[in-house]
């Protein structure tokens, strides 16, 4: 096959992509489809080679395997194996217990399925803290190796008309699966192959065509505008795609297609030509696995040194570093694992063997010691691995579920006369209220959905904009069982009311998560929404109160815009960590006023944790522990121990 310099060109655009969107760089909301242009040039460059080879009966599993094994593990057991020493240095036990399950999954080739199964998606904050998250790519790519050529040999023996078609037909049906699940589960399809599967194969396709004679039927003029609208394609996806763009979808076809062009059209000359093959561009190409490779893991680690939230300056220190190391590994570990003479077949089957079992038993381990936490001996280590491993705990399936009649708290022998409703930040309370409930020989309910702030009358941004309404509603004839006397209210008013993360302007920011937002159908202006939104805060609770409910309403709790438990474990920072009271007070004072609105009512308790976490040690900070007990088990989510604080709270007021 001859060497294409262009397609390196085009594995540099696709991972620079990946890097910027990884870096939060503005511009690059998208950049996650380098991934996507990565799966076609991978279907093409695998499909050409074995159709040459079985085309010259040279074609064998054996080698086939061997140039894989040679190409991916080398690399990827080196930078996995670097990471392990930051690892067990740098993060929480939990953090720890994630990272060796990966470890382990990426061993295996299966950390796509991992991540499927594990909480958050793609887009999730918390995957910037697994340092070899984007595996899950490696693992699409692998599982197609493992049938992709049995697809191949079978077809073979068909004329290439038939050939194609069943790889037309494989497209066709991976797509519709796609559109298909995204609709019932959106994280299983980003994640998983058969979603994926058609970008690998429109590459697969393009391994088929005789670009000459196609190019044949236009000027070189011509062929370079295809190859630039390619390029343009491929821009415009990384610059208007988002987070909330479903992906893969419909949508995703711009950047495939893009990718296509460029195969078919690009060259030494013209425009695109000069572009792609320049060679600086073609040396990040060369290097590009690699660079992949070692940029996450690098951005992770950074995160969890640095006291303060990362900044363009500091990414770009870390795509260079990211670079260097790139170059390292790309000339001393990937090119000689690459030469047959120096390494000959046996040793690297015995290689890829021996490091797999160790990565296997190191990855497990860890799994089975919870991130090897009794090695821990630091009394600050011993209670963030507490802090870490409660916080939220799901009570009979009721966080993350349709409501169920069910979803008992506190004496279960006894008629539920509470109920617990919310978000996850009801879900943070939850634990407690049932231990509380236990105490006092009562029972309750708990009903909440993470993401779905009890609020009616208002969509969210999800790709099923009314779930939380209709989740909502059913909550409400729930609720107005006579049975059901006292009801907790908790949700992250502030955060749904807002367009933006968390600024504690001390160097903590959270990102921008837009499907965090309630929105109306209709309305005018930033402010008219932000009113319309307040008032249905507002009038979804006072619809409780009037029916004779005892309102328990949780005021905003204050956010921190760090992870307190990873901010507390940083090598560099202080127990002591606390935000700006006035600043908590300038983002929550919108949604503090409205709810101030219901003190009218005699069963309206006002439970405000500002009062109990700030201003008690530090005037004008707000705490993050009191008396060496962290409050949080993330950046907004109270911990047991926060938890429990506001829960007696609850109790001690007198019901009117």
């Amino acid at each position: 096959m001859t060497y294409r310099p262009e397609v390196d060109g085009i594995r540099t655009i696709a991972v620079l992509a990946v890097l910027f969107f990884h870096a939060n760089f503005q511009g690059f909301s998208g950049g996650f489809v380098g991934v996507d242009v990565f799966f076609v040039i991978s279907g093409y460059l695998i499909t050409s080679v074995i159709l040459r080879e079985v085309s010259v009966n040279k074609f064998t599993f054996i080698n086939f395997y061997e140039k894989r094994i040679r190409r991916i593990f080398p690399a990827l057991f080196f930078i996995s194996f670097s990471c392990i020493p930051f690892a067990l240095f740098l993060m929480t036990p939990l953090d720890l217990k994630n990272f060796f399950q990966s470890l382990f999954g990426s061993t295996i080739f299966g950390s796509n399925i991992l991540f499927w199964l594990q909480s958050g998606d793609y887009f999730n904050t918390g995957s910037i803290w697994k340092p070899l998250h984007h595996t899950w790519s490696l693992a699409v790519e692998e599982q197609f190796y493992f049938f992709h050529p049995i697809v191949i040999l079978l077809v073979s023996k068909f004329s290439r008309r038939f050939q194609k078609s069943i790889i037309l037909l494989g497209i066709i049906l991976s797509i519709s699966f796609s559109l298909y699940f995204i609709e019932i589960d959106p994280k299983g399809n980003f994640y998983l192959l058969p979603s994926r599967i058609w970008e690998l194969y429109a590459g697969a396709i393009l391994a088929y065509l005789n670009f000459n004679k196609i190019k044949s039927y236009f000027s070189n003029r011509l062929c370079d505008l295809f190859s630039i609208i390619g390029l343009i394609l491929i821009f415009y996806s990384v610059i208007t795609f988002n987070s909330l763009t479903p992906h893969p979808s419909l949508l995703t076809i711009i950047p495939v297609l893009g990718t296509a062009l460029i195969i078919i059209f690009s060259g030494n000359n013209g425009i695109s030509g000069t572009i792609l093959t320049n060679k600086s561009v073609v040396y990040i190409g060369l290097i590009s696995y690699s660079l992949y490779l070692w940029h996450y893991p690098i951005f992770v680690f950074a995160r969890l040194i640095l006291p303060n939230d990362l900044t363009n300056l500091n990414y770009l220190f870390l795509i260079i570093t990211s670079i260097l190391l790139s170059a390292f590994s790309y000339r001393y570990i990937e090119q000689p694992f690459r030469d047959k003479n120096k390494y000959k077949r046996r040793f690297v089957f015995k290689f890829f063997l021996m490091l797999s079992i160790l990565f296997l038993i190191i990855g497990y381990a860890g799994h089975l010691t919870d991130g090897f936490k009794n090695t821990f001996t630091n009394p600050k280590y011993t209670n963030l691995i507490l802090v870490q491993n409660t916080g939220m705990e799901d009570l009979d399936g009721c966080h993350g579920s349709e409501p169920k009649h069910m979803c008992r708290m506190g004496n279960k022998s006894k008629t539920p006369s509470w109920a617990l409703i919310g978000d996850s930040h009801a879900g943070s309370l939850s634990s407690e209220l049932s231990r509380k409930l236990s105490k006092n020989n009562l029972a309750g309910i708990q009903l909440s959905q993470g993401g779905c702030g009890y609020v009616l009358g208002l969509n969210k941004s999800f790709i099923n904009p009314s779930f939380c309404e209709d989740l909502n509603k059913e909550i409400e004839e729930i609720l107005l069982n006579d049975e059901i006397k006292n009801i907790v209210i908790s949700a992250r008013y502030v955060r749904y009311l807002f367009k933006t993360g968390y600024d504690n302007g001390e160097g903590g920011k959270e990102s921008d998560l837009e499907d965090t937002y309630y929105y109306p159908d209709n309305y005018n202006g930033d402010k008219q929404r932000m009113d319309i939104i307040l008032d249905a805060y507002k009038n979804s609770i006072k619809n409780l109160l009037l029916v004779d409910k005892n309102i328990f309403l949780v005021y905003p709790v204050p956010e921190n815009g760090w992870d307190v438990v990873r901010q507390s474990y940083k090598p560099f920072n202080k127990n002591n960590i606390t935000t700006s009271y006035q600043s908590f007070l300038n983002r929550s004072k919108l949604v503090i006023e409205k709810f101030d609105d219901l003190l009218i009512y005699n069963n309206f308790f006002k439970i405000d944790p500002s009062k109990l976490f700030c201003n008690i040690i530090s005037p004008g900070r707000c705490e993050t522990s009191i008396n060496g007990e962290l409050l949080y088990f993330d950046d907004d989510h109270v911990s047991n121990f926060g938890a429990k604080i506001i829960i007696n709270e609850i109790f001690k007021q007198k019901i009117k």
